[in-house]
């Protein structure tokens, strides 16, 4: 997950749709990743699950950077946050964050 989010922080156009794609398949998996886990954490993963489904196809590079370009100030202090929450260990707002970085960039936000 920090080789993605890696990813997202080298800024390119190319590195921002790898980061789609790499998070796009991480989220795929993430349902059965946290299957041990306490019900506080499967209850977060449902809602990351549902904000995410409606991306996961949505990962064309086309729309992702006309997303970007349209959203650039958004996607910045989206950036911001997922460090400061990383840095504070707030993985809960650290995942939604993540999230609606996601579903900015595949246009599918709500």
């Amino acid at each position: 997950m920090n080789e993605t989010i890696d990813t997202l922080y080298g800024r390119t156009n190319d590195d921002v749709v790898d980061f789609v794609s790499q998070l796009g398949a991480y989220f795929v998996d993430i349902e059965a990743n946290v299957a041990g886990c306490q019900e506080s954490t499967k209850s977060q993963v449902a809602d990351m699950i549902a904000i995410t489904s409606q991306s996961q196809a949505n990962v064309d590079s086309n729309v992702i950077l006309a997303n970007l370009e349209a959203n650039k100030a958004g996607i910045e202090m989206l950036m911001a946050k997922l460090k400061m929450r990383g840095a504070l260990h707030d993985y809960m707002e650290f995942g939604y964050s993540l999230g609606e970085v996601y579903v900015t960039l595949t246009g599918t936000q709500a």
